[in-house]
């Protein structure tokens, strides 16, 4: 299930403040240094290096009672299903190597076998040589879109489709100070090939209610670089998406979504899409964290 709020984005220098960890209403303002700086590399969260990870729980929000989990390492998933057999009590089945694809633009889809696990009781002392495996049939997942897929599997002959969606139970916290490239391809408009821009630092912090001051102080010739962006915030499990509108200096504007967006303490990534005057630009958004925190585990 999907959860929203209200946020806007802007162009300016790092601000003094330290913007609130807390969730509940996440409207935001994204303020963005036009500051030409040095990218540092950051951790990027995705398994591959060609399609998103699929990690997290699944569910079917008609069906709550039941789920998936879906675990990504590379192109191989691990699978563990909570569900309940024919007498009604809990059912351990685990699918460990689910393969996928290895190479952009192959089929999002995975599949391995699925076995029935037995085991000691979980209040006596835990002996692995006491643990059963049975294989029982087949498992495959099959990659929709961000937020969607449909689950195959069968037990002993018996099948099973279920249409599933990541599950959402907390908004992430998206606040913070990140240094930010954004690497665009255009389609439609020139260049075709991918334009690097280094946009300086990028605050994320709660508002309105939560208003930080901002003194903008761009540096030429980067002036143009400064845009305002506004939008709606919505998250399908860790995922989050930004959707609305922009308005830069140089007088561009358009439609922008921020999608597979995600924040760790290194740093801040996302895909972008973006138009202006009939061109649609596509990317990647994001860089690593402006501030190292005083004591880090």
């Amino acid at each position: 299930m999907g959860r929203t709020a209200q946020m806007a984005l802007q162009h300016a220098p790092p601000a003094l403040s330290n913007p609130s960890r807390t969730l509940g209403s996440l409207s935001v303002r994204i303020c963005l240094a036009a500051l030409v700086v040095l990218v540092l590399p950051y951790s990027v969260r995705g398994a591959t290096s060609f399609s998103p990870d699929i990690s997290g729980l699944w569910w079917n929000p008609d069906e709550s009672g039941w789920g998936v989990n879906l675990i990504q390492q590379g192109s191989t998933i691990f699978a563990t299903f909570f569900v309940y057999g024919a007498d009604g009590r809990p059912s351990w089945f685990t699918a460990s190597d689910m393969r996928g694809p290895s190479a952009p633009g192959e089929p999002m889809v995975f599949s391995g076998k699925l076995y029935e696990s037995t085991g000691p009781a979980f209040s006596s002392s835990f002996d692995p040589n006491a643990v059963v495996r049975r294989e029982v049939g087949n498992a495959t997942f099959e990659y929709l879109s961000l937020n969607e897929g449909t689950l195959t599997y069968s037990v002993n002959g018996v099948p099973v489709t279920k249409q599933i969606r990541r599950q959402t139970w907390a908004l992430n916290d998206i606040t913070g100070h990140f240094i930010v490239n954004r690497v665009l391809r255009g389609q439609n408009c020139d260049p075709a090939t991918p334009v690097i821009e280094q946009l300086g630092v990028m605050e994320v912090v709660r508002g309105p209610d939560d208003a930080v001051h901002i003194l903008n102080r761009p540096i030429a010739p980067y002036a143009a670089l400064s845009c305002g962006y506004s939008g709606t915030y919505s998250q399908d499990g860790r995922m989050g998406t930004i959707r609305g509108g922009h308005t830069c200096g140089n007088m561009t504007s358009g439609d922008f979504v921020l999608s597979e967006v995600e924040v760790s303490p290194q740093g801040f990534s996302a895909k972008l899409t973006q138009t202006f005057m009939g061109c649609t630009r596509s990317g990647t958004f994001g860089g690593p964290r402006a501030t190292v925190p005083a004591t880090s585990n």
